[in-house]
């Protein structure tokens, strides 16, 4: 298990990114908002995984996608692997690259990529997730830097992610965060992966929290008693399935869906804020 602290607390000196930059995807497993009086302490408590390919950046004068949260403090050119508005995080890894492009520091940029997150509701805790996380990123504390903390799990060796969409009741995130009430849920799911705070613990805790607020009810569940499968769940409209990598490219070919690595190293498009 690995605790990071906020990367750059103390660095004040100037800094810019190298562009393209790629900002990695998230897809959080379970959760429950924390509202607060200013949008750098409102927040999220929860658990998702950190994934790439991720949102491949640069700055442009015809910003793409339009994305609203990323409007409002820059402006930048992406490239997606996965679409908008299905529960990827691709709202905050754009608004996050956006925000690194017109800020002094990349802890400055995650500031201001997490208030414009929620002043919107596009998301309440992936920026943090993207900016200090790695592999399983779990928010112990909600809010902003300075606010919210957030540790990471490792998986263990060999294990991809095939994800694909399954549908859904909510349009997008304000209409799901407005009606979806996940307190109780999120509450037993917490138990249940604080019991051991692992990657097969939060495996349980996901799928639990899937079934429990409905989700999981759009998904194929003989997907995961396939032996190649370790475990599932869906957000909103994206359902993830944790697979052993030897067989996730045939997996995914299967599903037509997408494949990605859970994210290990080293926050690759933070080490490029130089």
């Amino acid at each position: 298990m690995l605790r990071d602290e906020d990367l750059c607390r103390h660095r004040a000196v100037r800094s810019e990114p190298v562009w393209p930059i790629e900002v990695p995807l998230h897809v959080t497993a379970f959760w429950k908002p924390v509202w607060r009086r200013y949008a750098i302490s409102t927040g999220s408590l929860g658990a998702g995984v950190l994934l790439e390919p991720g949102a491949l950046c640069r700055p442009s004068r015809r910003p793409w996608p339009p994305i609203k949260p990323a409007l409002r403090v820059g402006a930048v050119e992406c490239r997606l692997p996965a679409p908008v508005g299905k529960g990827y995080a691709t709202s905050a890894a754009v608004t996050l690259a956006a925000s690194l492009g017109a800020s002094k520091s990349f802890l400055e940029a995650v500031a201001k990529a997490h208030v414009s997150e929620v002043l919107h509701k596009t998301g309440l805790g992936d920026v943090m997730a993207i900016a200090f996380g790695r592999g399983i990123a779990v928010r112990e504390r909600p809010g902003g830097p300075g606010w919210g903390y957030v540790v990471s799990l490792e998986p263990p060796p060999g294990v991809s992610v095939v994800a694909f969409e399954v549908g859904g009741p909510f349009a997008d995130t304000p209409s799901m965060l407005s009606s979806l009430k996940t307190s109780d849920a999120f509450e037993r799911a917490w138990r249940a992966f604080s019991r051991r705070y692992d990657f097969w613990a939060f495996l349980e805790a996901a799928e639990q929290f899937s079934e429990e607020v409905g989700f999981a009810k759009r998904l194929d569940k003989s997907l995961l008693r396939r032996s190649e499968v370790l475990g599932g769940y869906v957000k909103k409209s994206v359902a993830v399935l944790f697979v052993e990598s030897r067989a996730a490219p045939g997996l995914a070919e299967e599903l037509g869906a997408r494949l990605f690595s859970i994210v290990r190293n080293r926050r690759p498009f933070a080490m490029r804020f130089v």
